[in-house]
């Protein structure tokens, strides 16, 4: 069976803590978190019975971009709080999804991230060793208006701006290995900090299963 494509429901915000629904014993949460202010690096996230680890991190003068990985145990919680590792910060923008039909044990394929300002973002590319991962993406940047384009074949999460930053997120599930990201979000002329990561996911039992989004948040 394919892995399922179809977009659902996802948190996203720009404050902390973030409310999301309890997610399900053995899911895992993906969360896209971007940072406006001195140099920010982000502390690990903070969920009850969520085991957060961070997939990458990219920080200039004022903005930062991170994608994190947690595994969720039984009895969950709802609120997923966020910090300061260094610098300080105003805003936590963030898109927070949940996956289903995953082994617990999903390990990160491959990831990359990069920075530079103009209308224009590119994803960094990377290259996918495995067939039907899950490829997400998402960026910072210093406008508060959505992006007008998204990276061709990636379906895009729903994004929030602070009044200062936007923050935008896509996915794709690729049928074929090789290599990914190159796609582009159009913005205004302004700092951005983007990246990309491919996890690699196996289904719960022998046969191949779905990957979906579960619930709305």
């Amino acid at each position: 069976m394919a892995i399922s494509t179809t977009p659902v429901n996802q948190a996203s915000g720009y404050n902390t803590p973030q409310t999301i629904t309890q997610p399900a014993a053995g899911n895992i949460l993906i969360c896209l978190l971007g940072l406006y202010g001195a140099s920010p690096v982000p502390a690990t996230p903070t969920c009850t019975n969520v085991a957060w680890s961070q997939i990458t991190v990219i920080t200039d003068s004022h903005n930062s971009f991170s994608i994190w990985l947690g595994i969720v145990s039984a009895g969950a919680g709802t609120s997923v709080s966020f910090g300061l590792a260094s610098g300080s910060t105003s805003y936590y923008n963030n898109i927070i999804t949940e996956w289903s039909g995953v082994n617990v044990t999903t390990t990160v394929d491959k990831y990359n991230t990069s920075n530079s300002s103009g209308s224009t973002v590119t994803l960094p590319t990377i290259t996918d060793v495995y067939s039907n991962d899950l490829i997400i993406a998402g960026v910072i940047y210093d406008t508060t208006s959505a992006p007008s384009t998204t990276p061709s074949g990636y379906s895009a999460l729903t994004g929030n701006s602070n009044g200062s930053q936007y923050l935008a997120g896509a996915y794709l599930v690729p049928a074929s290995a090789g290599s990914q990201g190159g796609g582009t979000w159009s913005i205004g002329s302004v700092s951005w900090c983007c990246g990309l990561a491919s996890i690699q996911v196996k289904p719960n039992h022998s046969s191949f299963g779905y990957i979906t989004r579960r619930g709305k948040f």
